[in-house]
């Protein structure tokens, strides 16, 4: 989707992470200027820990951590083109701003994080130009972030998606 703002709201199993994972990797491999960054925004340390050791160990596994650089302490992965994957919680939004080089961003479990995250974000991104895709699953109605989908309808630069669980 070409839109810069893009939210997903889908069932448990609808492959949104599955989808998302490889797509800001492949993203890092094909940066605008040396340095800049990917980031997967997770809702909790552990899981922004989760799913750096994942991709970690995918390039483990394919035989090509020499051409990457891991830095286990920052949750970065620095690819052979010059892009860094950054996986990083969404714990304290605050630790989020300053940032001047970020082309995309993947907040996943949006649904579960503060909705303080995203004037971060938006900061952010309004720096640098970067695409953020939100995905996570459908908390009903009502809540803070489907309320602030809501509002975000008329936005020519958003897009919305809704996955429901007859797809899984």
């Amino acid at each position: 989707d070409a839109h810069r703002f893009v939210a997903i709201e889908g069932a448990t199993g609808t492959g949104k992470t599955y989808v998302f994972e490889p797509h800001v990797f492949a993203h890092a491999h094909a940066p605008v200027e040396r340095g800049d960054e990917y980031w997967w925004v997770s809702p909790t340390i552990a899981q922004a820990r989760a799913v750096y050791a994942n991709v970690k160990r995918s390039i483990e596994d394919a035989g090509v951590m020499d051409l990457y650089k891991c830095i286990d302490t920052l949750r970065e992965i620095h690819t052979p083109d010059g892009g860094i994957l950054c996986y990083k919680t969404a714990e304290n939004p605050n630790t989020l701003f300053g940032i001047r080089n970020v082309r995309m961003i993947v907040v996943d479990e949006f649904t579960r994080c503060r909705m303080s995250l995203w004037p971060a974000l938006l900061s952010v991104a309004n720096k640098t130009g970067a695409t953020i895709v939100f995905i996570g699953n459908y908390q009903g109605e009502t809540s803070a972030w489907h309320l602030w989908i809501e509002q975000m309808q008329g936005d020519p630069d958003f897009a919305y998606y809704r996955t429901p669980a007859t797809a899984a």
